[in-house]
């Protein structure tokens, strides 16, 4: 999740209490992602830091990963059900190019992009193809719900009351700040 207050995305995860600094461009990420869906070892990961070697608490190490790929956002909120694939890196990757060039006027070729920053961009492409077919892939047929109790669930997901304040991330921040100032 970006964060408008500072001036650099994160480049670096918390493991075994010291940071370990990662390389955080978004087309080592979207390999990440890929990487995820196979049999892949926590040593095939070793592309992800800088200095080229995974560090040696592996369990919280993949778990800072995921962490870093994926931050938690305190909206919308989520219903808890694990949710389907609806876009894939590899099979969408012409949608997704065609998109970041129509939308925003980048092109994924030449561009070097914090993973962040690019997941940001994704999640907010709008009216184009691959949004289309991301509904069709999220289609249930067996959801009947109707129109008003869709719109209470997505109020639900993406009200204010309740959400993490600032506050809450200060601590967090604070450490990752003194360790890279």
């Amino acid at each position: 999740m970006l964060d408008l207050t500072k001036k650099v995305l994160p480049s670096a995860i918390l493991v075994g209490g010291s940071y370990v600094k990662i390389k955080t461009d978004w087309r080592l990420w979207v390999r990440f992602t890929q990487l995820l869906e196979e049999d892949a070892s926590v040593e095939d990961l070793a592309f992800l830091f800088q200095e080229g070697t995974v560090p040696e608490q592996k369990e919280e190490c993949i778990k800072a990963l995921m962490d870093f790929a994926f931050p938690k956002k305190p909206l919308p909120r989520s219903d808890g059900k694990p949710g389907e694939k609806i876009l894939d890196y590899r099979i969408d990757a012409d949608l997704i190019y065609s998109a970041f060039r129509e939308q925003y006027g980048i092109d994924l070729i030449k561009t070097d992009m914090h993973w962040h920053t690019f997941s940001a961009l994704l999640a907010e492409l709008h009216k184009i193809k691959l949004n289309e077919i991301m509904s069709a892939r999220s289609y249930d047929p067996n959801d009947h719900t109707k129109y008003e109790e869709a719109q209470l669930k997505m109020k639900n997901a993406w009200t204010l009351e309740g959400v993490i304040t600032r506050e809450d991330e200060v601590k967090k921040e604070s450490d990752f700040d003194k360790a890279f100032s």
